[in-house]
């Protein structure tokens, strides 16, 4: 992020963006941050005196006029700005000591407050959790186990390393081991875990997924199978294409970083390249994509290539939730997935929502930062989450 700690001409030259629409989202980021971190108090402004989001920004630069130099500024976590039916629009920073309130009805009407049972056992956030199933069937809880080696398969061991990694060390020749043994590594709801294959190639797995794969690549490609969302940082092997398959999907690469999000609950299987050069090979037909691209396969089976949003594609392997316009039902697959909470909702919440949020915090947290909009309600009851409009 820039440096928050500039002038004031600067902060008027991102308020003058601001204005005139040119703004990145970067440097709105920015803007916000040092603004909020200028209020002593939240301000409430009346829809009678802004009655739309320009006049607001022009409140907002008046505001600016009468400031004086920057005083350092918190790291902001989340700037959100939901427009619901033109009735209340709602900039929310966290960590800056700001709330900006544009509201429709009497200025005194506050948010309404969160709904909690009292003292309600907090929901954790995920962390390193999964299982490996081994050839033979024995499973091994990985979170449980001990560092040091898990287990022998033929001239492989696979060693539960300090930092978390689990990782294939191969002891012998290949012309000395015998037909490669099938491992799988899975992650359940809250849990995420790596793995390093035995090729050298790094699999990052999200929760809720899992990833089959040999002990040992031989013969003429490396082929793995993925379940749920994993980010692959291949090792290169212009001799051996490795390849993931993904239900009716294929993708191959020499070596190559990139993110596939094969969630069945999802509306499709997006395949996000950061480095290299990927193929996509579907029934219907196949496309190369190049750094920058993602790749779409709806599940009519329409394959489309569009521009990545390549942060938001990596925000969870980076440790956020980050959400571009998302509907509710998105933001909370996401929650689901990460918290391993049912989340009870009838689907009436017409939002959408922008930001960036820890994915390090409770869940309350995260769920009492998304209310902040004003779009919805929520209740936590147990390890139920309940959402009303």
């Amino acid at each position: 992020m820039l440096n928050a700690t500039k002038d004031t001409n600067y902060y008027q030259q991102l308020a003058e963006k601001l204005l005139n629409g040119t703004i990145s989202p970067k440097e709105e980021m920015v803007f916000f941050d040092w603004y909020n971190s200028q209020q002593d108090t939240p301000i409430e402004i009346p829809i009678l005196f802004a009655k739309s989001s320009e006049a607001l920004k022009q409140r907002i630069w008046q505001n600016i006029k009468q400031q004086q130099t920057p005083k350092k500024t918190p790291l902001a976590l989340l700037s959100f700005l939901t427009v619901k039916n033109v009735a209340a629009a709602t900039i929310v920073t966290i960590l800056g000591v700001t709330t900006i309130y544009l509201l429709k009805k009497n200025p005194s009407t506050k948010p309404v407050a969160t709904t909690v049972n009292e003292k309600p056992k907090p929901i954790l956030p995920g962390g390193n959790k999964a299982t490996l199933t081994l050839a033979n069937g024995e499973v091994v809880a990985l979170d449980d186990a001990n560092n040091g080696q898990i287990s022998s398969q033929g001239n492989v061991v696979v060693v539960k390393l300090k930092s978390g990694l689990l990782s294939y060390q191969q002891v012998g020749t290949s012309a000395q081991m015998p037909v490669a043994a099938i491992n799988v590594l899975s992650t359940p709801r809250g849990g995420q875990y790596q793995v390093e294959l035995p090729d050298g190639s790094k699999v990052w797995l999200n929760s809720y997924s899992s990833l089959k794969y040999p002990t040992f690549f031989s013969g003429k490609e490396r082929v793995v199978e993925l379940n749920g969302e994993g980010y692959f940082e291949v090792a290169k092997n212009k001799d051996m294409p490795f390849k993931v398959k993904v239900n009716n999907m294929e993708v191959a690469v020499l070596g190559t970083h990139f993110n596939i999000m094969a969630y069945n609950n999802e509306s499709s299987i997006n395949t996000t390249l950061l480095e290299g050069l990927v193929k996509i090979s579907t029934p219907k037909g196949g496309r190369t994509i190049k750094p920058g691209e993602q790749a779409k396969l709806a599940t009519s089976g329409t394959l489309s290539v569009v521009n990545a949003e390549i942060e938001e594609a990596m925000a969870w392997k980076n440790g956020f939730f980050q959400f571009n316009s998302a509907d509710m039902q998105t933001v909370i697959r996401q929650i689901n997935r990460w918290y391993d909470v049912d989340i009870v909702y009838n689907g009436d919440v017409d939002a959408h929502f922008t930001g960036t949020i820890s994915r390090s915090v409770e869940a309350d947290k995260v769920l009492k930062k998304l209310q902040l909009t004003g779009a919805f309600k929520y209740e936590i009851r147990n390890k139920q989450v309940f959402i009303t409009k």
